[in-house]
């Protein structure tokens, strides 16, 4: 944050892991994280889906030096600990 506030124009970053998972990872991890057996309904995709979709965040480690530090296993935990948390408000 501290390269972000000197300079005062304005930039777009993407913020990401730079690695791809399929759906099925998702949804498996997110089942491993939670401890939820959920059922996952499979289908066709979308038109207009695409295939592929990973974060390219080498203009922020460029800029800022920023680089991911967490794997999906951790990104699911946390959001899950989160939830939870808020949850318990």
């Amino acid at each position: 944050m501290e390269k972000m506030g000197t300079t005062p124009e304005s930039k777009v970053f993407n913020v990401g892991s730079g690695t791809g998972y399929s759906v099925f990872e998702m949804m498996e991890q997110m089942k491993d994280s939670t401890g939820i057996n959920f059922q996952v309904d499979l289908m066709e995709p979308r038109a207009g889906d695409p295939s592929v979709l990973i974060a390219d965040v080498t203009k922020i480690e460029r800029e800022l030096g920023w680089k991911p530090k967490r794997n999906l296993k951790e990104m699911i935990d946390s959001a899950w600990s989160a939830e939870k948390a808020g949850a318990a408000k």
